[in-house]
């Protein structure tokens, strides 16, 4: 233990498991750089933890975690005071090596972690602080929302969307004012290697650049006399965009829309689709508007989407509300875009090779449905997408309050659509080219090799749905297992 082995355990135990080979013991300065910096980092700037053992001035912690990875800590950590009882669910800042106990770990101060930190565990508990989220605001933009039962946003909440980042966004929700320390981290965090050119990770707008860019083509200089031309476009790409990024970044935070959930791991784009399938299209490479073609081909924006999950499931629902590609000229309705947003949509242009606007509008996806008669949602979202890096930036929406707002409404909207629908998803000719997630083939080869046609898929998913596994059948991930049933094993 700490030099007060003999001392005796008032209650609990010790763990004393070896650190795996490879394993890594986290610090309170790492930063992951990963696709996971959402979903661990965020929430990774402290650890937490539960007292698993109190004695006379110390405790030990257990059951270490930073965001959702389990640090594995050769032992619980070492923690002074008294002021901590048996079992509280803790949350500290530094984790260093103990140097009275070789290998193992030490902490100087602990605090009790509040209630809407701690991870929940069960579906309902999590289902619950999902509603919390997502209850409408007091913005006169959402009286006007559409109405949903209320069993079936009940139902949505069920799905959990957003599982894994839950406890990250509870918290980020209720610190708005880290909207700006989280932007810092993200450049600081994805952009690491021009931390060397003495960069501002800033987005406070106070950057001097023409200072930054002086240094940069003094390098890029000094690359081209070494020959090391590979350099010369690393160096100039990376450069251009984290420029790009840092500026939408301070133009979000000088119109107030920058928020801490912002930035979501592209893991998430099956949620964003289920709550606003309809998009709109614009990007680098310009789009072809395709609503008038009798049978269009798949173009790189559904390419781009359907391979970024991989999945045949999430391909099918992209291509049933979006089989023909909208630009962004298209798009109409009672959703004006606000000023500044359209301010950050201009800016966004320049920076990420794909910027959707993401409607609630099912009715638009009438040239395939038939015409449904449908009553259309509001509110959508505006996200950028930079090839490369595996995030969703959610640059804004027009009723300006954030990611959450009335989200499990807009999930409910859509399986409702679909279950009133689905014979109508017949009526899609099985000619027309279609994307299985990493192929395209006809929508009749596609059919016959999954062995389904659509209105089975629709089918399909709404059966998830209503079991409360939505996102793992669009992700296609497997079922869990069920203890003690050996038919499940």
């Amino acid at each position: 233990m700490s030099g007060k082995d003999d001392d005796t355990v008032q209650s609990g135990s010790v763990s004393e498991d070896p650190v795996p080979e490879g394993s890594e013991i986290g610090s309170a300065g790492l930063r992951v750089l990963n696709a996971e910096y959402v979903e661990e980092s965020l929430i990774g700037q402290f650890y937490t933890g539960e007292v698993v053992s109190v004695h006379d001035g110390y405790c030990y912690i257990g059951k270490v975690k930073r965001g959702y990875e389990t640090i594995n800590t050769n032992g619980d950590v070492f923690c002074p005071g008294n002021k901590l009882a048996l079992g509280a669910k803790v949350k500290f800042i530094e984790l260093n090596t103990d140097p009275r106990r070789p290998g193992k770990h030490r902490t100087e101060q602990a605090d009790v972690l509040n209630d809407e930190l701690a991870v929940v565990s069960s579906v309902e508990q999590k289902a619950l602080a999902l509603m919390n989220l997502t209850q409408p605001t007091d913005s006169p933009y959402h009286r006007m929302a559409k109405e949903i039962d209320a069993g079936d946003v009940e139902q949505a909440a069920k799905n959990l969307p957003f599982k894994e980042m839950l406890a990250t966004f509870v918290r980020l929700t209720r610190n708005l004012d880290d909207s700006a320390e989280v932007a810092d981290e993200f450049l600081r965090s994805t952009f690491p290697s021009l931390g060397g050119f003495d960069v501002s990770f800033s987005v406070d707008g106070d950057a001097d650049e023409a200072a930054e860019e002086a240094k940069i083509q003094s390098a890029i200089s000094g690359y081209k006399e070494a020959g090391m031309f590979g350099q010369v476009t690393s160096l100039t790409n990376e450069w251009n965009r984290f420029k790009g990024a840092r500026k939408v970044f301070e133009l979000m935070k000088r119109n107030g829309t920058l928020r801490p959930d912002m930035i979501i791991p592209i893991k998430y784009l099956p949620e964003m689709l289920v709550a606003c399938p309809v998009w709109y299209m614009d990007g680098k490479v310009k789009l072809t508007d395709q609503r008038s073609e009798g049978l269009p081909g798949v173009d790189w924006a559904t390419d781009y989407f359907c391979k970024e999950v991989g999945t045949r499931n999430f391909a099918s629902l992209y291509q049933i509300y979006n089989l023909r590609n909208r630009p962004f000229g298209a798009f109409s309705g009672r959703d004006i875009i606000p000023p500044a947003l359209l301010q950050i949509m201009q800016s966004g242009r320049q920076v990420f090779d794909h910027l959707v606007i993401a409607t609630p509008y099912h009715d638009q996806a009438s040239k395939e449905w038939v015409n449904p008669t449908w009553v259309r949602n509001i509110d959508p979202f505006l996200l950028g997408f930079m090839s490369g890096l595996p995030y969703i930036f959610v640059l804004g929406r027009w009723s300006g309050t954030g990611l959450f707002p009335l989200f499990l409404d807009m999930i409910a909207d859509t399986i409702n659509h679909l279950r009133i629908n689905k014979k109508m998803l017949a009526n899609f000719s099985e000619r027309v080219d279609w994307h299985n997630g990493t192929l395209i083939f006809p929508l009749r080869v596609c059919n016959s090799q999954s062995g389904k046609t659509l209105p089975q898929f629709a089918e399909g998913l709404i059966a998830a749905f209503d079991e409360g596994r939505l996102f793992e059948f669009l992700r296609e991930e497997p079922e869990k297992l069920t203890a003690g049933d050996p038919s499940k094993q």
